[in-house]
């Protein structure tokens, strides 16, 4: 389970996704420019790169390695492919 603080962190920056995801929309349907949209396309990209960059270094402090992490993923694979 994630700490409170870094699931608040994480539904904040989710919002702002939605929110660049939201523009997008409505440039698309104001026929804004080709490089405008795809100017915000880029950053919903690269908010979304972030986001996912978060979400996997709060995971890699709290197993404490990424060998451990691995370890604890091949555990869990083999009940699953036994």
């Amino acid at each position: 389970p994630m700490d409170s603080e870094i699931k608040e962190s994480l539904v904040t920056h989710l919002k702002k996704v939605c929110g660049q995801v939201t523009a997008l929309e409505k440039m698309v349907n104001a026929d804004q420019p080709c490089l405008e949209i795809a100017q915000q396309i880029r950053a919903a990209r690269s908010s979304l790169a972030s986001l996912e960059k978060k979400i996997l270094l709060d995971r890699i402090k709290k197993v404490g390695s990424v060998e451990t992490e691995v370890k604890e993923l091949e555990r869990l694979l083999e009940g699953v492919v036994s």
